[in-house]
């Protein structure tokens, strides 16, 4: 077994372009395997063939039943160079094939519609202008490199962000909402998804004092300790360095913490409300949310729930229509995110991928993958 590590790690060239991987030996480790059986008709069924099939635990195993017949399951193959699962099993062709068109047509899920919004809040010509004029001059890769980091600061700049919230709460409720869905809303981070919870949560109240129609939203996020205490710079101490309200300066927890104490209710759902919300209490249609006679709730009007990174897999809530999609999802992880919103449910025809981000190259490639495969 040998350790590595890239000698080039976080390093660039003059270009700002990263520089290519150097991996050097750090510790080489012999193993030794024990053998649990060399019979050839020992077979072995693997679920969830794309997780972890491709590193030691998996090469353990292996090495452990040298003779063994390894059958693999899973909806999303992985196909890239490194992880490619019907690769990895041994074979050239699948013995069995379930494609979404199948799937489709046996009503066992709904079809997934694209809506490119990227498109509509793309930055302006005259900012591409602008970059032109500055740094025409710069290398080629350069340009690409300063470009991609511009962008990245441009998606979360307060502006676009209101572009998105706004187009969202319109889309939401005129689209969404009016059919008796819901929605989920993937950010790409932590404190992005809580300025988009404290943006939509500000567009709300201004539509309630002018009679509009509104919907409630909840923030589920991975939390830290919520007794854990500050390390470092106090909050004082840091808002009197940058001579801002201490109020900007706290961490989530500390937000949320402050917000339960003064019998506010948090930005974030605290962690152990968590399970309980998305697991029973938000797949429930709307209407009436008092206890009915048998103790249980049967209805929930939250309407959208917002995420970073829970919820993106292994996930079914089929009363949720649509994904507003600003996070930059790829390959594997990108088809399993948007398969939540294709659960079938009465009354529901579609799941439709609201997509901020501009994640439609790599839809195009994992599907034009599954093509090819088909051939």
């Amino acid at each position: 077994m040998v350790e590595e590590r890239n000698a080039r790690f976080g390093q660039y060239d003059a270009d700002g372009v990263m520089l290519p991987a150097k991996w050097e030996e750090v510790s080489c480790e012999k193993v030794n395997f024990r053998t649990l059986s060399a019979k050839p008709n020992f077979y072995v069924l693997v679920d969830e063939a794309h997780r972890s099939q491709y590193d030691f635990l998996a090469a353990f195993m292996r090495a452990s039943l040298p003779n063994a017949k390894f059958v693999a399951f899973t909806g999303t193959p992985l196909l890239n160079e490194d992880k490619h699962t019907l690769g990895e099993f041994g074979g050239d062709t699948y013995i069995d094939e379930y494609r979404l068109h199948k799937a489709v047509a046996d009503d066992a899920t709904l079809p997934i519609k694209y809506q490119d919004a990227w498109v509509a809040l793309a930055p302006n010509v005259k900012l591409d202008q602008a970059f032109k004029d500055q740094f025409t001059k710069e290398p080629e890769l350069r340009q690409h490199a300063l470009k991609k980091g511009l962008l990245a600061r441009w998606r979360r700049a307060g502006d676009r962000m209101e572009q998105v919230a706004n187009h969202l709460v319109e889309h939401f409720i005129s689209s969404v909402q009016a059919k008796g869905l819901k929605a989920m809303l993937v950010c790409d981070g932590r404190e992005m998804a809580v300025r988009y919870k404290d943006m939509l949560d500000a567009i709300m109240a201004e539509r309630f004092e002018q009679g509009l129609p509104i919907f409630q939203s909840k923030l589920a996020i991975s939390l830290a300790s919520m007794t854990a205490s500050r390390t470092g710079a106090s909050v004082q101490e840091e808002a009197a360095e940058y001579k801002i309200n201490p109020e900007q300066v706290k961490s989530i927890e500390e937000r949320v913490r402050a917000e339960i104490k003064a019998g506010k209710e948090p930005v974030a759902m605290p962690s152990d409300e968590i399970g309980n919300f998305v697991g029973k209490l938000f797949p429930l249609p709307y209407g009436d949310e008092s206890k009915a006679k048998d103790g249980k709730f049967h209805a929930n009007n939250v309407g959208l729930i917002i995420v970073s990174g829970m919820l993106l897999t292994g996930w079914d809530a089929p009363i949720v229509s649509t994904m507003y999609l600003d996070k930059p999802l790829k390959e594997l992880t990108l088809l399993q995110t948007i398969a939540r919103v294709n659960r079938v449910l009465a009354g529901k025809n579609a799941g439709y991928i609201i997509d901020y981000y501009g994640v439609v190259e790599h839809l195009a490639r994992i599907f034009h993958k599954q093509c090819a495969l088909k051939k």
